[in-house]
């Protein structure tokens, strides 16, 4: 088994999103469900991530992702159509141990 599933206590936790498409709304509606406080980073988001923003749901960032987002997460979540773009989350997130 090359994954672990783990159960981890979100409450509150600040998690971030990046990407605006439909795999990253996926992954918001986990971790809403968990409770996480969540922050979304895309150019620009689709109409169910709009609509949480809307509700004031999650918090949206308009842009593109940056080492700074990583600041004070306890989950990243990489979630967009550029491979070299979740590389990048990723390779950030583990040098943080996030």
């Amino acid at each position: 088994m090359k994954y672990l599933p783990i159960f981890l206590d979100l409450t509150v936790s600040p998690c971030l999103v990046v990407g605006g498409g439909t795999l990253a709304a996926r992954k918001v509606e986990q971790l809403r469900k968990a409770n996480a406080q969540i922050t979304v980073i895309a150019p620009k988001l689709c109409q169910e991530l709009s609509a949480l923003v809307d509700k004031k749901s999650i918090d949206y960032v308009a842009g593109h992702f940056s080492e700074d987002n990583l600041k004070d997460r306890m989950l990243v979540i990489a979630a967009t159509d550029d491979a070299a773009v979740n590389q990048q989350v990723s390779e950030l997130a583990k040098e943080r141990n996030l």
